[in-house]
């Protein structure tokens, strides 16, 4: 018996939540503001847009809810492709919300200004995914917020993009 061979387990994590359009423009989602059929993409740190392909996609559901799961622990950022903001798209003739604010969708969102989302897209910062470190209970105070409490230290739904109709 060899018992110095190891299988590598380790706990996965999970990120996401909500896609919104800010309609009344107060900073974070209201009922009925998520936005479906949006495209999100996540990247590891340190990968460049165009360059590498992103670690995986998804689509948000008929809520604007997303979630990527069966992840490895490490840091990461999402990303709404610019193609989201052409005609005929979910998001043409939209910016991302102004500012970012921290804590969950009923706080503010999480993405990045750029003047350009039809060339560049959306993004958010660098965060990181931990199987103990996620934010938990009150923490994800927004939508859905508790729909993690079995595996709550290890899935962070707190990430929203959050955009408003161009003037």
């Amino acid at each position: 018996n060899d018992l110095t061979i190891d299988f590598g387990f380790f706990r996965s994590v999970a990120v996401g939540n909500l896609v919104f359009i800010d309609a009344n423009y107060n900073g974070r989602a209201d009922p009925n503001e998520g936005v479906a059929d949006v495209t999100v993409e996540l990247y590891q740190e340190g990968m460049v847009v165009p360059f590498d392909a992103p670690v995986a996609t998804t689509t948000t559901a008929y809520d604007g809810s997303y979630l990527f799961a069966d992840l490895n622990p490490g840091s990461y950022y999402i990303r709404v492709p610019s193609w989201e903001f052409d005609f005929g798209r979910p998001l043409y003739l939209h910016a991302s919300a102004l500012g970012t604010q921290s804590g969950d969708d009923h706080l503010g969102e999480d993405g990045i200004d750029d003047g350009k989302p039809s060339f560049n897209g959306i993004q958010t910062a660098v965060f990181t995914l931990a199987p103990t470190s996620c934010p938990v209970g009150s923490q994800e105070g927004g939508y859905l917020g508790s729909s993690d409490d079995l595996e709550d230290a290890s899935t962070n739904l707190t990430i929203d993009l959050g955009f408003v109709p161009q003037i």
